[in-house]
């Protein structure tokens, strides 16, 4: 989807500028990634219908302070809350460096405050014994592969529907080349031979077309909800419709599995894609007594 710029004579007429044509100028400017665009988009429409103004310039603090109270109001989770307040504050943010409303900095900090959140168990990953009945529930093929390049290199759901035949490099060291992933930076993801043998006969019987994965009904790239309902059948089919398995949870046991290998954590962060290592540091809070007592060193010589 192609976002229109707002074209405006001067800044005075900002402040008459509807939410829908800022938002649409917002998400193009200042969302760099495509997953960042749709769930920033998804936020502020519904923080628009939920304020009720057809302009930022119509907003109050009051305002802003009611629509603080009716997230917290609500039973998500606490990093949907945090999302959503950010996502209005950047909105406001951007739109009052361009004139469209004269809210000040100060208001919107102090009426927008982001919920303290403590998350103990953040990811549910799957065990050995999961993963396994998983890959063996997965039809051969596309699906089979899906599930490997997510639960075996890591990928994030709309990395994995964006990946071309191309991005699959058969050399000595086989390898995935992830193009844009989040914060549009490119990343190569080596690949354990099994998972390239997969993608060796996938790719064969593709005969040449471009995306890697596509619906079989229309022929067109997989989407985030065509990825979902595969991983939830296959779910389902393994018998473990009884476990919250998601298809993100697929790439938390990736990074689960790299740190009880022996993984470095500034290469795994690597593997991710991640920015932050703070973001990496996240999974070893999953790290269970068995996997610290393999990281305690042996006791020392006596003298």
């Amino acid at each position: 989807m192609v976002h229109a710029l707002v074209v405006v004579p001067d800044e005075a007429d900002l402040s008459e500028i509807g939410w829908e044509e800022l938002l649409d100028a917002f998400l193009t400017s200042y969302c760099e990634s495509r997953e960042t665009r749709r769930i920033y988009g998804h936020a502020l429409r519904e923080a628009h219908r939920v304020l009720g103004v057809d302009r930022p310039s119509d907003l109050t603090g009051l305002m802003l302070a009611r629509y603080r109270a009716w997230v917290l109001d609500h039973p998500w989770a606490p990093a949907t809350m945090a999302l959503k307040i950010t996502a209005l504050r950047s909105f406001l943010r951007w739109t009052r460096s361009l004139g469209a409303h004269g809210i000040s900095g100060d208001l919107v900090e102090m009426t927008l405050r982001r919920p303290r959140s403590t998350v103990v168990t953040p990811y549910r990953p799957l065990s050995e014994r999961e993963s396994a009945l998983l890959l063996m529930a997965a039809p051969p093929g596309r699906d089979h592969l899906l599930l490997l390049v997510m639960l075996g290199a890591g990928l994030r759901i709309s990395e994995a529907m964006a990946l071309d035949a191309r991005d699959f490099i058969d050399g000595e060291v086989p390898m995935l080349v992830v193009r844009q992933g989040k914060g549009r930076k490119d990343r190569i993801v080596p690949l354990a031979e099994y998972v390239a043998q997969v993608a060796r006969i996938h790719l064969e019987a593709m005969a040449g077309r471009e995306p890697m994965f596509v619906a079989k009904l229309t022929g067109r790239r997989l989407s985030r909800r065509g990825i979902d309902r595969l991983v939830h059948g296959m779910v389902d089919q393994a018998g473990l419709g009884h476990v919250p398995i998601s298809a993100h949870c697929l790439r938390h046991t990736f990074a689960i599995r790299a740190l009880r290998c022996g993984g470095e954590i500034v290469a795994i962060s690597k593997l991710l894609g991640h920015s932050n290592l703070a973001t990496t540091q996240r999974y070893v809070d999953h790290l269970q007594l068995p996997d610290l007592l393999r990281a305690v060193p042996p006791e020392p010589l006596c003298a």
